[in-house]
């Protein structure tokens, strides 16, 4: 290494062998103007030792190329300091390798401005570990792509505080995997925007547990996709309140399935307006008992066709 690190230029920098680098210490990387580290290569920042990695000023950090964070390995990222991931750009991420990501910190994840979130992609997003994501905030998780939240684990939607929920778009959860929904627990879904379930599937909804059925709220229920509704189930139908059978419509009503409608308590079917009655299909209607026809309002029989009427008595 030269004497003189302070007056390095970015090219003097770049011209040093990058075997030079591993023995580097944190005095001598502090002597480093912050526009010299802009001369950095990749290979260069692959030798230097954690230790004197994580002893980056925020200026100093803050200067380096995009370009040679792609050198960066998973004990440097472990031991950077969030002072330095604070100055962090969404280029410089977008570089950073996905196996050094496996080392980022809870505290580090707190760090991270949120814009620089709309850079990562899939693959990053794999390599992160569960319980960082219980650092992400709801302004991160917004501005992470839709694509890249395709692969998201169950593992770590499960640490996903309920403040973060509502940074969800329906863009964002239209391509979470059915298969990792079943870890969603009432307050994080109750989080969700109203929006969001405006475009949830019948095979996402299938995957939610009746206890976190049983938490939707009453705006959520007003912007449910009425297609979601087909992946109600029996245990779903009867967690829910009277009060939130009421205000389902009659196009979510039509999307049951059978066994699902012919699942509702007495004071359920009772909770049931004549306008719902366009909704019900003749299987639906088939599907109840005698007794259980009977729980329904004669002001909602009336509405009814003539066919329905013939279904709903055996």
């Amino acid at each position: 290494m030269p004497s003189n690190l302070g007056a390095l230029t970015p090219d003097g920098l770049a011209g040093i062998d990058p075997s030079k680098f591993a023995g580097l210490t944190a005095a001598q990387l502090d002597a480093l103007k912050p526009s010299a580290l802009s001369g950095l290569s990749a290979e260069q920042l692959a030798n230097m030792k954690p230790a004197s990695l994580g002893s980056l000023s925020a200026a100093q950090f803050s200067s380096l190329p995009p370009a040679s964070l792609a050198g960066l390995k998973p004990a440097q990222l472990g031991a950077m300091v969030p002072s330095e991931i604070k100055g962090m750009t969404a280029e410089m991420f977008d570089a950073i390798p996905a196996a050094a990501l496996s080392a980022l910190t809870f505290d580090q994840m707190l760090a991270l401005k949120p814009a620089v979130m709309q850079r990562i992609s899939a693959e990053q997003i794999a390599a992160l570990s569960s319980q960082v994501m219980g650092a992400l905030s709801k302004d991160q998780l917004a501005r992470i792509p839709a694509e890249a939240l395709s692969a998201l684990r169950a593992g770590q939607l499960d640490k996903l505080s309920p403040q973060a929920f509502p940074g969800f778009s329906p863009d964002q959860f239209m391509d979470l995997k059915p298969a990792i929904l079943s870890v969603i627990d009432p307050k994080q879904f109750m989080a969700l925007k109203p929006a969001v379930l405006g475009i949830m599937t019948a095979e996402q909804f299938a995957a939610f547990t009746p206890a976190t059925v049983k938490s939707i709220t009453l705006p959520q229920i007003d912007n449910l996709a009425p297609a979601a509704l087909a992946g109600m189930s029996g245990a779903d139908i009867k967690a829910l309140t009277d009060a939130k059978i009421a205000k389902l419509d009659a196009a979510q009503i039509s999307n049951l399935p059978p066994a699902s409608f012919a699942a509702m308590k007495p004071s359920q079917l009772g909770a049931m307006a004549p306008a719902d009655a366009v909704g019900m299909t003749i299987q639906q209607l088939e599907a109840l008992s005698s007794k259980q026809a009977d729980f329904i309002k004669p002001a909602v029989v009336n509405a009814m066709t003539a066919e329905q009427k013939a279904a709903l008595t055996p």
